[in-house]
């Protein structure tokens, strides 16, 4: 699980995609973010554009993506250069975590 602190927009999330324990390179693949929140599935990131670099894609949050604390659960959709669509992971989710911060509580 990755945590952040709230309305924090480092550190970047970095995850190196896998298919059956193998990295798979993204030449030439787009590859989008989305993160809803884990209770009520409301979308928190819709759809927004990763950096790829070899076999780790990281998103780079924006203003508002870590303002509500709670926990989410996120997936990369990467569509590859012959435009076939594959969703990461493929079982289950990754998840960010969304924590409090004393500087927000005084």
């Amino acid at each position: 699980m990755f945590q952040i602190k709230r309305n924090d927009t480092a550190p970047s999330l970095s995850v190196e995609l896998q298919a059956g324990g193998t990295p798979l390179t993204f030449a030439g693949a787009t590859v989008a973010f989305f993160m809803a929140d884990d209770a009520s599935l409301a979308m928190k990131v819709d759809g927004e554009v990763c950096t790829v670099s070899g076999t780790t894609v990281t998103y780079d949050w924006a203003a508002g993506d870590t303002d509500t604390v709670g926990r989410y659960r996120c997936e990369f959709k990467v569509t590859f250069a012959d435009t076939t669509i594959r969703t990461f992971p493929n079982h289950g989710y990754f998840y960010v975590e969304v924590t409090e911060d004393v500087a927000e509580e005084a």
